[in-house]
């Protein structure tokens, strides 16, 4: 289950680009705590967490680039 939501995670975000955490829980049909558990089990090295310009109470998940 979590390996699936993980990528979906991959699959949103490169289709959609940055997804603030409240429209990924959306999308995932997920509460915020399984939201956070999630984000825990992220591997960091590929994904970045950032809070969004004029509204700290927001975060935003992104892909972070891949170099080649």
């Amino acid at each position: 289950k979590t390996i699936a939501r993980i990528e979906k995670i991959e699959e949103v975000l490169k289709s959609r680009g940055p997804t603030s955490l409240r429209q990924m829980e959306h999308i995932l049909k997920i509460s915020p705590k399984e939201m956070n558990r999630l984000i825990e089990k992220l591997d960091m090295r590929r994904y970045e967490l950032h809070v969004r310009p004029g509204d700290a109470r927001e975060k935003v998940l992104r892909l972070k680039a891949q170099i080649r």
